[in-house]
C-alpha cells in the first residue's frame, strides 16, 4: 500500500485547499504553480472539463439554487471530480479559489459559513491563505472593481453601506488577517494552516515558491522562469479613472456595478491601452487614491499585524505591514 493509498481520503488527508484572499496572486498561484509539472492537479488540470470542475466545485460547497449544503453530495463530487484523479496519478489535489475567502464586495460575510463547511467536509484537509498589506489590497481590489464595470468613487466604494437591505458591504474587517488566520487554525489545527504575504512573491520568489511546496508535500523541482512571468497586470490609474466614467455610461442608474458595463469593457478592450493620461496625471491619481486609504484605514490593524507576527519567522514590518 503506496502513500496515498494510506492516507484518509474521506478527511480530505493529502488536498491543499487555497482560499485566496483576492487580488493576492491567486491567477498565478492558479497558471503557474498548481499545474501538473509540478506535482499539483488542480481543477483545471483536465483540460477538456476544467470549466465543468471549476464550476462545479464551487458550487458543491456553495449552491448556486439553495441555502442548503448537502455534505456528502460535496465530498462525492470532489471524490469524482479532484482527489480521485489526482491520486491515480501520485499527484497533490489542489482546490484553489478565491470565493473561498467570501465575497469581497460584500463585506466577505460569507466567510466564516465556508471556513466551516470546508471543515465539515475535509477535516484533514491543509489550508494555504495568502494575505496582502492591507492598504495595498483594499487599493488593488478597487481598481479591480473598476475593472470588472464599478462605478463608484473610491470613497463611496469603502464607506457605502448597503446595496440592498441587509445586505452587507465593504468592511475592514474583511482584511483583517488575524482573524482570517485564527478563524481557520482554529478548525483544521496550526499545523494545517500556511499563511503567506503577497509581497514575498515579488521579494523571494524562490522562496514563496519553496514553502508552498514544502507545506504541501510536493518533492518536484521547478524551474525559476515559473515566477517570472506575471499574471493580471494592472493598468494605468489614469485609465481605470476613464472606464470608471465610461462605465456610467452603461447603466447609469446603477449604485454598485454593473454586469452590463463588464462586458462592455470586455468588447472594446483593444482600445484601453489607448486610454490614458500623460504620467503626471498618473501619479497625481495615484497619490490621491492612496491618500484616501490612508485616512480611511488608519491604525486599524497595526494590533492584528503585530499577533499575525506572533506566528510567522517572515518581518513584516519589512514588506510594509504596519505595526
Amino acid at each position: 500500500m503506496d502513500d496515498f493509498e494510506r492516507r484518509d481520503i474521506n478527511a480530505g488527508e493529502g488536498l491543499l485547499i487555497h482560499i485566496g484572499m483576492p487580488k493576492c496572486a491567486s491567477s498565478w498561484l492558479q497558471k503557474k504553480l498548481f499545474v501538473e509539472e509540478v506535482n499539483f492537479f488542480s481543477e483545471g488540470s483536465d483540460l477538456e472539463s476544467s470549466i465543468r470542475n471549476r464550476i462545479g466545485l464551487i458550487r458543491e460547497l456553495i449552491p448556486e439554487n439553495t441555502p442548503y449544503f448537502d455534505k456528502q453530495k460535496c465530498l462525492n463530487y470532489f471524490l469524482k471530480y479532484l482527489i480521485f484523479p489526482a491520486f491515480k496519478k501520485e499527484m497533490i489535489p489542489v482546490f484553489s479559489h478565491e470565493r473561498l475567502s467570501g465575497l469581497q464586495v460584500v463585506g466577505s460575510f460569507d466567510r466564516v459559513m465556508i471556513a466551516e463547511r470546508l471543515n465539515a467536509v475535509f477535516p484533514k484537509a491543509k489550508v494555504l491563505i495568502i494575505i496582502r498589506e492591507q492598504n495595498d489590497l483594499i487599493l488593488s481590489s478597487y481598481l479591480q472593481y473598476v475593472k470588472g464595470g464599478g462605478i463608484l468613487s473610491l470613497k463611496r466604494y469603502m464607506t457605502q453601506k448597503w446595496v440592498a437591505p441587509y445586505l452587507p458591504k465593504h468592511n475592514l474587517d474583511q482584511f483583517d488577517f488575524q482573524k482570517l488566520v485564527s478563524l481557520y487554525t482554529e478548525l483544521f489545527g496550526l499545523a494545517n494552516v500556511l499563511f503567506l504575504p503577497y509581497e514575498v512573491l515579488n521579494k523571494a520568489p524562490e522562496k514563496f515558491v519553496q514553502r508552498i511546496k514544502k507545506f504541501s508535500g510536493s518533492e518536484s523541482t521547478i524551474d525559476s522562469t515559473y515566477w517570472e512571468e506575471r499574471i493580471n497586470q494592472t493598468s494605468s490609474f489614469s485609465n481605470l479613472a476613464i472606464r470608471r466614467k465610461l462605465n456610467r455610461f452603461v447603466y447609469p442608474n446603477s449604485s454598485w456595478i454593473s454586469q452590463g458595463a463588464f462586458f462592455f469593457t470586455r468588447k472594446i478592450r483593444r482600445v484601453w491601452p489607448f486610454l490614458k493620461l500623460p504620467k503626471y496625471f498618473d501619479r497625481r491619481i495615484e497619490r490621491k487614491l492612496k491618500n484616501e486609504i490612508d485616512n480611511y484605514v488608519q491604525d486599524a490593524f497595526v494590533e492584528s499585524n503585530r499577533e499575525l507576527q506572533k506566528i510567522t519567522d517572515i518581518d513584516l514590518v519589512d514588506l510594509g505591514y504596519k505595526m
